[in-house]
């Protein structure tokens, strides 16, 4: 009796072994075709494809978009006073998708609504109309470097159409192929840190900067935009940003639709989201 409980045990033991070096084994199947399936290639000149998706952004931001809702979310804190939450909803139309708000103009002409607070102490009408322009602040975001792109603080200058990137970034190209039909280009711009403020320079990238954008093989247009940046004095922060804009498309032209915000500017250090509800 006892040797058949033990022939019993011994064979449900080896049916488990067996079982699960069938599931590891499909399980390294999978993962081997999906490794065979996507393809990261280097493009053999990056700086070419940066002008031919230069050119694309140039045609995007001509065009007009009805009008849209994004909900600011953020959490934010101001030199020494405690930390606290705020949002609201901005109502745009008839921009381009790509640079959301005219920050040349001044706060009023922006339509907010259902601003809230949450802290630990009561606002005046100052504050108020500060925490508006701060949160509004967090829109004022632009993939390529433009005349009105200057008055945004939250965010470093883009080196996408900037002449001076030439000299400040190491630009990398890559094509990324995942299936037959999902191709996207990857451009990375690498800060050089030899780079030196020339006379003439409309733009320079002070600290540790490393920015990459995506953009579709077919299309050209972009599909995500991200970078990091770091300015450093005595080991204190004087400037970070850690961001990611995402587009999706609408009427064949992109749109932003969510952007993701940590970082340090001015005195204020921000924790914010963006993203499109309507």
């Amino acid at each position: 009796m006892r040797c058949l409980v033990f022939m019993l045990l011994l064979l449900f033991w080896a049916h488990s072994v067996c079982a699960q070096i069938v599931d590891y084994s499909a399980d390294l199947v999978e993962q081997e075709d999906s490794l065979r399936t996507l393809s990261i290639k280097p493009v053999r000149k990056p700086k070419k494809l940066l002008r031919q998706v230069m050119n694309r952004l140039q045609l995007d931001l001509k065009q007009k978009h009805g009008e849209r809702k994004y909900k600011i979310e953020a959490m934010l804190c101001i030199d020494t006073f405690p930390s606290f939450s705020a949002n609201c909803i901005c109502r745009v139309c008839g921009d381009n998708g790509l640079e959301i708000i005219d920050v040349t103009k001044d706060v009023s002409d922006i339509k907010i609504e259902d601003i809230c607070f949450k802290g630990p102490y009561g606002l005046t009408d100052q504050d108020s109309v500060n925490i508006k322009c701060i949160l509004v602040d967090f829109l004022n975001f632009s993939p390529i470097c433009s005349s009105r792109y200057f008055y945004a603080r939250p965010y470093p200058y883009s080196p996408i159409g900037a002449y001076e990137a030439e000299r400040w970034f190491n630009v990398k190209a890559y094509k990324i192929t995942y299936g037959s039909d999902d191709s996207i280009y990857r451009i990375d711009f690498i800060k050089n840190k030899n780079s030196r403020f020339r006379y003439g320079d409309r733009v320079g990238w002070f600290g540790d900067f490393s920015f990459t954008a995506f953009f579709d093989c077919r299309t050209l247009r972009i599909t995500r935009y991200k970078g990091e940046s770091y300015d450093w004095d005595n080991a204190f922060p004087l400037y970070s940003s850690d961001f990611q804009v995402d587009y999706e498309v609408d009427n064949g032209a992109p749109i932003l639709n969510q952007l993701q915000y940590v970082g340090t500017f001015n005195n204020i250090k921000g924790n914010a989201l963006v993203r499109r509800i309507e």
